[in-house]
């Protein structure tokens, strides 16, 4: 039975800072989206070690984190720390905490919707636009049908597997995507890609969907 916390937190602590410390070319695109709508406040839901975190506060943004790894959020404030960046981290499921209290002018969904199946989801997507503020921007990035790795382990749902190390994986369509966020004025979804390089895979490549959405 997979259970997020544990996975997370084993591997975390196995793999450390497993994408790197540089931030991702989402976390790129998203601040350049942020910029022309003047958004000041972000909120990173599944922040794991603050990577992207960190390099939207240097570009002055104020950012809240949440990661439901104990093992990440540590690392993620000791890079803060270090970097001198005021950032704040919460320890949470995003499933549980979402919608949060505090509504933000920016919300950046980072390879986070791929990792549920379909009722948690749709939760999720709710509890995102919950905590958006009016006229606010929600940036996700996601796993697009395009993948080299779509279709690897065992298919649960239409489009959706489970790996061998027990954690799920969705894969959208341009279409699907924009269905989820239909009541959203839909900014940009195009495909990217991003070479990553971690664990057993070594030196990979990534096909992504990058959806920008005015509420």
């Amino acid at each position: 039975m997979y259970n997020a916390e544990e996975y997370w937190n084993v591997r975390f602590k196995n793999e450390g800072e497993v994408w790197g410390k540089e931030q991702s070319l989402s976390a790129k695109l998203a601040a350049e989206v942020f910029k022309r709508y003047s958004v000041k406040t972000i909120l990173a839901p599944g922040c794991g070690y603050g990577r992207n975190c960190l390099y939207f506060a240097k570009l002055g943004f104020s950012v809240t984190g949440i990661d439901v790894s104990t093992t990440a959020i540590e690392i993620a404030k000791k890079n803060a720390e270090e970097c001198n960046s005021n950032i704040k981290y919460i320890i949470g499921d995003v499933l549980q905490v979402l919608p949060t209290d505090k509504k933000y002018e920016g919300i950046f969904a980072h390879n986070l919707l791929h990792l549920f199946l379909e009722s948690d989801r749709m939760k999720l997507i709710n509890g995102l636009k919950g905590s958006l503020k009016k006229s606010g921007i929600l940036v996700v990035n996601v796993f697009s049908v395009n993948d080299p790795s779509f279709g690897e382990g065992v298919q649960v749902e239409e489009n959706t597997f489970f790996e061998s190390d027990g954690h799920c994986s969705h894969y959208f369509t341009k279409d699907e995507l924009l269905c989820y966020f239909n009541d959203l004025t839909s900014i940009t979804v195009r495909e990217i890609e991003e070479m990553e390089e971690h664990g057993e895979k070594g030196l990979h490549k990534h096909k992504f969907l990058f959806g920008a959405f005015k509420k």
